[in-house]
C-alpha cells in the first residue's frame, strides 16, 4: 500500500509542473490509489506503525490533489464589482 501511495505522489509531481495529454488518466490513478489506501485502512488490522506511514502518506497524497486540482487564489480573475 505504501508503494502504490508513493507512486500516486509520483504521479502529482508529474502532473502539477507541466499538464499533458496523460494528466486525467495519472490524476484518475492518484484518485483511486487514495480511495483504495482509505478501504485498506478501514478494513485492514494493522499495527500502530503501519496505520500512521500509511494514514500519513494519505494526508500527504490528499493535499497534493486538492493543490492540483483547486484553482491557485492568485490565478483566479475577480469578479468586476
Amino acid at each position: 500500500m505504501l508503494k502504490e501511495l508513493e507512486l500516486a505522489m509520483t504521479f502529482c509531481g508529474i502532473v502539477r509542473p507541466k499538464p499533458s495529454e496523460h494528466t486525467d488518466r495519472l490524476l484518475r490513478n492518484a484518485r483511486n490509489a487514495l480511495i483504495d489506501a482509505m478501504h485498506f485502512v478501514c478494513h485492514a488490522e494493522l499495527a500502530a506503525c503501519e496505520l500512521a506511514a500509511i494514514t500519513e502518506r494519505i494526508e500527504k497524497l490528499q493535499a497534493a490533489l486538492e493543490d492540483i486540482v483547486s484553482p491557485n487564489p492568485e490565478d483566479v480573475i475577480p469578479a468586476a464589482g
